[in-house]
């Protein structure tokens, strides 16, 4: 018995383990898809921001997550994005254009940690927390928004370029130590 009992573990112990390998594969990092996964395949809460993604998935010729790199959405006319939910799945975005939309919250692009510009110009935001882009963010533009309070900002400390007109600004003491701002 005992030597039936050990060939028959020896002979599961592979499945197993390919099965354990397996599920920690599937899983998605932070509840990300993974960069493999096609474009059709993601979610998006938006309707207007899906059609972006894949409009300018097809002009690049980009078939997976991980592959694009720059996302334009300007809508200064057309219908308008509202929610971002889905965009923290592109994380290899660098340059992301949202520019004239009616986007309110802003915490899903706080994921994408790749990106160096941000154009949020002419939406609705109040609360511009990104802290996580510290490190790669160094072109950012607010203006026409409703934020009131810039401290969330201070710590993006290779910021060269910040553009903030016509928002609700009181005070700009915590940003003005932010020492590559040109």
């Amino acid at each position: 018995m005992h030597d039936l009992l050990k060939h028959l573990l020896s002979r599961a112990m592979p499945i197993v383990l390919l099965m354990v390998f397996f599920l920690f594969t599937a899983c998605s990092d932070n509840g990300r898809a993974s960069v493999y996964t096609p474009f059709d395949e993601l979610t998006f809460e938006d309707p207007v921001l899906k059609a972006c993604v894949l409009a300018e998935a097809k002009r690049h010729d980009w078939q997976r997550s991980g592959q694009m790199t720059r996302l334009v959405c300007t809508n200064a006319e057309g219908a308008a994005v509202q929610s971002l939910q889905g965009i923290e799945n592109l994380v290899n975005l660098q340059l992301l254009d949202l520019a004239h939309n009616e986007i309110a919250d802003i915490h899903l692009i706080d994921r994408l940690e790749r990106l160096t510009q941000l154009d949020l110009g002419y939406n609705r935001i109040r609360n511009a927390e990104l802290s996580r882009l510290r490190i790669s963010l160094s072109w950012l533009n607010l203006d026409h928004n409703e934020i009131a309070e810039v401290s969330s900002l201070a710590g993006l400390r290779h910021l060269e370029t910040l553009s903030m007109s016509h928002n609700r600004l009181r005070d700009i003491e915590s940003i003005a130590r932010l020492k590559d701002l040109k």
